[in-house]
């Protein structure tokens, strides 16, 4: 509805009922905010569009819900067609920034399938032209963060790890897969705008003049790596695109 309303060449488009249902919106998420710092003493620390966070200050899972459904309570007297509802109990939490977290959730508590997932929302790791090595980094790093050990067995562990990997990366013990990124080319290389900049292009431009047709390569993902290259004589610095091959051409 709100896209209807919102979207300029809609031939619904209301413009200031747009703005009405994100002011409401608004209001109703600070509203609720109100009554659970303010009515219930909790702590809030997140918000985004229709929904609120609560850091409980509790272990115990049953103790989390029961101050969920006091603040359920609280709202949904407020509101005849608008219901607020626990959606999710984290048992830990790394809130970096809006819509960028990640979290150990509980699920199905009390019942023989309870079990703990991962939770992660914006973070780099989900990306697919993050390379294998950058994946694999984050993540022990993320599980460490939330693995409910003391600060300094974290930090130990995590020296430790990134030590190692640093002395395999500068060794060459890290086999060249997991320095590989893929990046989908969603048209012919001649129509990309600025192809210097965009390394997945350079490579694709190369495998074309090798003989690769734009039927081989739209919509296809090309893998390439990052390679260290000196610029030329009187050129600033060399664009990331130039400093990208792919796997075969490294090999060669």
């Amino acid at each position: 509805m709100y896209g209807c309303l919102g979207f300029s060449s809609s031939r619904f488009h209301a413009q200031a009922i747009a703005a009405l249902i994100t002011r409401t919106g608004r209001e109703t998420l600070l509203k609720t905010k109100d009554i659970a710092e303010n009515k219930l003493n909790f702590s809030v620390i997140y918000g985004d569009t229709d929904s609120i966070m609560i850091n409980t200050g509790s272990t115990q899972v049953k103790e989390a819900i029961d101050m969920g459904k006091r603040l359920k309570g609280e709202v949904n007297m407020l509101y005849k067609c608008l219901e607020i509802e626990i959606d999710g109990i984290f048992k830990s939490m790394l809130l970096l920034k809006k819509k960028k977290y990640a979290a150990l959730v509980v699920e199905n508590y009390g019942t023989p399938d309870e079990k703990i997932t991962t939770e992660l929302k914006g973070l780099d790791m989900v990306r697919r032209d993050w390379c294998p090595l950058s994946k694999d980094v984050g993540n022990f790093v993320l599980k460490e963060i939330l693995s409910g050990r003391s600060r300094e067995e974290i930090v130990i562990r995590l020296n430790e790890f990134l030590s190692k990997t640093g002395e395999d990366m500068k060794s060459g013990l890290t086999p060249l897969s997991q320095y590989i990124i893929t990046k989908q080319l969603t048209r012919s290389p001649s129509e990309y705008s600025d192809p210097r900049s965009l390394p997945h292009v350079q490579v694709a431009i190369r495998m074309k003049a090798l003989g690769k047709s734009d039927a081989e390569l739209v919509n296809n993902f090309i893998p390439y790596v990052i390679c260290k290259k000196k610029a030329a004589e009187g050129q600033k610095k060399v664009s990331l695109g130039e400093m990208a091959y792919s796997p075969e051409e490294f090999m060669d």
